[in-house]
């Protein structure tokens, strides 16, 4: 029997590229075999582009409060601000997780450009994780610069709740590694160096 793994994809719209990055990842990865522990998996992303009411609202965001609470994993990204909406949701997924051990979490924090600095809610925000980190050692930033960076901790993340991904590292003709899915040829994740 086919199980089905709810991931909420969470930050601001800052940020709405590297969400596109994620969810073709999990377009690709559907084409191939996921499980846990030998069994079958689905995987069920959730950004809120996919709702058609965009403009979010207190009914809307009780939704996908709903959802975060029933996720396996919650990948939370920042940049250079956070806004209140990825905040509540950052709160939703640690109050649950608090309570049922579930969602896990992944904060994963673009590095800044030249330039760029980030607004003090987010670090202060990004300081509180931190000290949660020490508490909760499953609860730490991963600091990526590039898509495939990006691509790297997703992977990562999703292996560090346990599902086998169809994932195999493959050299290519510059003598890197990349990381392609399993049966899709070159169908290739990320380029490692």
């Amino acid at each position: 029997m086919m199980r089905n793994c709810r991931i909420s994809v969470c930050s601001s719209e800052e940020l709405y590229d590297d969400r596109v990055s994620i969810g073709d990842l999990f377009l690709k990865l559907r084409n191939g075999d996921t499980t846990a522990h030998g069994e079958p998996v689905t995987l069920r992303p959730y950004k809120w582009e996919y709702d058609p009411g965009i403009v979010r609202t207190d009914s809307t965001q009780a939704e996908y409060d709903r959802y975060i609470r029933d996720s396996e994993l919650a990948l939370l990204l920042f940049h250079t601000r956070c806004g209140k909406w990825t905040m509540h949701e950052l709160y939703v997924a640690l109050t649950q997780r608090a309570r049922t051990g579930l969602p896990h979490i992944a904060v994963l924090v673009r590095g800044l450009a030249p330039g760029e600095t980030r607004t003090p809610e987010l670090r202060l925000l990004l300081d509180t994780i931190a000290t949660l980190g020490a508490v909760d050692e499953e609860i730490q930033p991963v600091t990526y610069a590039t898509r495939d960076e990006l691509m790297v901790a997703v992977v990562r993340s999703l292996q560090s709740i346990g599902l086998e991904l169809p994932i195999k590292r493959k050299p290519d003709a510059q003598g890197r590694t990349r990381l392609v899915v399993d049966g899709l040829g070159s169908e290739t994740i990320a380029t490692l160096f």
